[in-house]
């Protein structure tokens, strides 16, 4: 075989090589071409130069970010062409446009390639749409003997469009490769990597295929920001190329280079990148670049070569600069040299037989027909290369030198960091599941007993009266006692007439042991149980000195896989006590129902945090006019949901977990605030607990002079609490009176108020309670109350409101008796806001 290289420059140019150099068209010659003019139309042009010369060979080409030939790198923009004439070697090229994914357009280039024979598949793909990865592993899964070279098409760094063609058609999302076929052809591979990692360790926390979003939990655009400067990010993907991302894949070390940034502050990386993976930052050095090829073609004395494939990252390039050529030129005495640089290499490695996407790495491909041609090593004739190779370094070289070794002594150190750390956590973790005192298994490690626990019995051991023991003989005394109780109960369980079977003792906080067995049975378990007691608290326990007597309550119950038992346990250790009883079983499925409450609270409490308490607002009409009068607010409280929680539910809830009065300010400031300056009328209901708090007090007073609402407001309370702590409910009063606002005593008749306490209340309002209104017209003693209840109030010149007024007879009822007002699902459901305009009751 024989390979001879050329620049195009004309179809005169080329014309005349190819007759110089007696090249015949057939169809064992290859022609690989590599080009820096990306437009479609400058292919399309070389196309057709190729097309008068040649219409057998086999030809493959790829946009380059430069090209290589014959131990020299060329400007930008410039074309090469690279024909090797095979003797024995068969050819199978294919153009395969993307298909659905990228291993897919892989697979299908190598099954149309691959023969009997095929030793190596030369393959390039376009280097923006593809992902290099999975399109070397479809190519790889058809035969994994067959050795896979080539790489990534480049545009010049631009980062826009790529293109991969043959003689007559050309792609920007595809691949092209050609398959080498004959048992006597010999292949070789080697890659260069060179670059240094440098920085600390950092995990890739999530990522998709070949995009990196969060490395460390930080978005990666940050991470390259904060590590490499805002210029460099800014200018993403065009220089993260030359700061590669440096992980172990398959044993080879390897580097990922940015091909894109998305919008979300995602990169997009040459090739896959697997969440968990460890990453670094690589730097590159130029005297190690340059020395490491004259080491690589060391190696090379003893391969048979007759042709060298380079295919070689442009980031090598970019950083090389004019000494590009110093890194190719050792490569002349390895017979004739082409290639390009890319935007991804593909390398294969003949010894574990794997296939790996490599960045910052220069890859070559060595070939050869005959097993007796060898290569003569020459020096460096290029002077400005010697000094390179020399050991002469500037201030870059220092720099990336004092980098990397401060990078490796910073690993060592971690190491070290890390081996401690994880000493440390061992006993940390020994920490959080052993009891300090007493060395037995704590609450921890309880708890994830229990998780795995079913069919089995869940004790609970409480000291009765612990805390008068540590306050009467101290501390130290508790202390000693715990231990040795421990070592008692220890004893007991392991005494062969205790009937417990596979027994777990544990140490939780404070004064409670816990026992897990797998012994089950009411009766049981409760007559072992009384057999420990007696064994363990008959006798006192002598402690510094001291004879203490010490009794224990026991509650016990089935496991169910969860830790409900455990917190069942406390509260009925609580009833056991209540109820002076030294043994009690309790149903761990009935914690479901407690259960309910605490998550009831929960949402309650989340609700009133989050702003889901809103009031509504419903109307109230004079029965005289049919004018709507005014409205009462009324509290509503949101799930996350958006579902309704029930007042009757959450007000009850908010009391028990002491946020009533969160609710309460929440209520007065969003009421108020809908009806300032609307010169409306409205009421908000306060509970004797607001009334009696001083702090809900001086709210509800400075709100009132906050948005200007005394006029318009009027305060309801209870009747049933109105009768309790008279002299504060009075005081309230009469504060409020001098403010300008009203008072209205709410469910008037559901108490037992007499009406000479009402009088002393000075209500300007009653509101009659909704079990006597419903019953108007269908129970006499119903109608007798209401009667004497108006009356009553008209005489002390008290407006009346009947309230849940639910239908029209009960409607008429209540015009019919003269009172005042109504207000009820009849006349209006409770509104979200107030109407535009004030409409007359139906």
């Amino acid at each position: 075989m024989k390979t001879v290289n050329t620049n195009y420059g004309s179809f005169e140019q080329l014309s005349a090589f190819v007759a110089a150099e007696g090249i015949i068209d057939n169809k064992q010659l290859l022609i690989q071409v590599f080009t820096g003019k990306v437009e479609a139309s400058d292919i399309t042009r070389l196309q057709q130069a190729l097309q008068k010369l040649f219409t057998e060979a086999i030809v493959i080409g790829a946009t380059s970010d430069g090209n290589i030939i014959d131990g020299n790198v060329p400007y930008l923009g410039q074309t090469t062409l690279s024909f090797t004439q095979f003797e024995k070697t068969q050819l199978a090229s294919v153009l395969i446009a993307a298909k659905p994914t990228d291993y897919e357009t892989g697979l299908a280039v190598a099954k149309s390639l691959i023969r009997k024979d095929t030793k190596a598949i030369i393959s390039f793909t376009d280097g923006i749409n593809t992902n290099g990865d999975e399109f070397l592993r479809g190519l790889h899964s058809a035969n994994p003997e067959v050795v896979l070279s080539g790489g990534m098409a480049g545009d010049n760094g631009n980062i826009q469009q790529t293109t991969v063609f043959n003689l007559t058609e050309q792609l920007q999302h595809g691949a092209i490769g050609v398959g080498l076929s004959h048992p006597d052809l010999i292949v070789n591979t080697h890659y260069n990597f060179d670059w240094q990692a440098v920085g600390r360790k950092m995990e890739v926390t999530r990522s998709n295929g070949n995009v990196i979003y969060d490395i460390d939990h930080q978005p990666a655009r940050q991470i390259y920001e904060k590590y490499l400067g805002k210029e460099i990010t800014n200018r993403l993907p065009a220089t993260g190329i030359e700061f590669p991302l440096m992980m172990i894949d398959k044993g080879t070390r390897v580097g990922r280079a940015v091909i894109g940034v998305l919008d979300d502050g995602a990169l997009v990386f040459a090739g896959n990148v697997k969440q968990g993976s460890r990453v670094q930052f690589g730097i590159g050095s130029k005297e190690h670049i340059i020395q490491d090829a004259y080491e690589a073609l060391s190696k090379f004395k003893h391969f048979s070569i007759e042709s060298t494939f380079i295919y070689s990252c442009m980031a090598r390039r970019r950083f090389l600069g004019a000494q590009a050529g110093c890194e190719i030129e050792p490569f002349k005495s390895a017979a004739p040299v082409a290639g390009f640089y890319t935007y991804g290499e593909f390398y294969y490695s003949q010894i574990t037989q794997s296939v790996s996407l490599l960045n910052q790495s220069m890859t070559v491909l060595t070939l050869s027909e005959s097993e007796h041609s060898h290569i003569n090593l020459c020096e460096s004739t290029n002077r400005s290369c010697r000094a390179l190779t020399g050991g002469q370094s500037d201030t870059l070289v220092a720099i990336s030198n004092l980098a990397i070794t401060v990078s490796n002594d910073l690993e060592v150190l971690n190491t070290v960091l890390e081996h401690e750390v994880e000493k440390k956590s061992q006993e940390l973790m020994t920490r959080t599941l052993v009891d300090s005192i007493t060395g037995l298994p704590n609450r921890s490690t309880l708890l994830r007993n229990l998780r795995i626990s079913t069919k089995e019995t869940l004790i609970v051991i409480n000291i009765n009266n612990f805390s008068k023991i540590n306050g009467f003989y101290g501390l130290d005394a508790g202390d000693e006692l715990l231990l040795k109780l421990s070592l008692k109960l220890k004893k007991a369980l392991e005494n062969p007439a205790n009937d417990l079977s596979m027994v777990r003792l544990f140490k939780l906080p404070s004064d409670e042991y816990a026992i897990l067995t797998s012994t089950v049975g009411e009766q049981f378990v409760r007559n072992s149980i009384k057999a420990i007691n007696k064994e363990v608290f008959e006798t006192p326990f002598r402690i510094l000195g001291f004879n203490i007597l010490v009794q224990a309550t026991w509650v016990f119950s089935d496991t169910d896989g969860s830790e409900k038992g455990l917190i069942q346990a406390g509260l009925s250790s609580k009833e056991a006590r209540n109820k002076k009883q030294n043994y009690i079983k309790f149903d761990v499925y009935k914690f479901n129902e407690n259960q309910h409450q605490i998550e009831l609270a929960h949402k309650v409490r989340r609700g009133i945090l989050e702003n889901r308490l809103y009031p509504v607002f419903q109307p109230i009409y004079d029965n005289q006019t049919g004018e709507l009068e005014k409205f009462e607010c009324l509290a509503r409280l949101k799930d996350e949901q958006g579902h309704v929680i029930s007042p009757l539910i959450f007000i009850e809830v908010a009391q028990m977990i002491q946020m009533y009065s969160i609710l309460t300010e929440i209520m007065v400031h969003k009421s108020f605030k809908t009806f300032q300056g609307t010169g409306l009328n409205f009421s908000v209901n306060l509970s004797l607990e607001d009334i009696l708090s001083q702090e809900t007090q001086a709210m509800l007073f400075e709100a009132i002079h906050l948005y200007q609402v005394g006029p318009q407001l009027t305060i309801e309370i209870l009747e049933n609490q109105a009768l309790e702590d008279e002299s504060e409910i009075f005081k309230f009063i009469s504060s409020i009176k001098a403010l300008g606002a009203k008072i209205a005593i709410d469910d008037f008749g559901s108490g037992f108020a007499n009406y000479q306490h009402l009088a002393k209340l000075q209500a300007d309002f009653i509101k009659i309670d909704g079990s006597l209104i419903k019953k108007l017209g269908k129970d006499s003693i119903a109608n007798s109350v209401v009667d004497s209840m108006v009356l009553f109030a008209q005489k002390q010149n008290i407006k009346v409101v009947a309230e849940f007024v639910c239908d029209s007879s009960v409607y008429q009822q209540v015009k019919a008796k003269n009172i005042d007002y109504s207000q009820g699902f009849y006349l209006s459901e409770p509104l979200d806001k107030l109407p535009e305009i004030v409409k007359k009751q139906p």
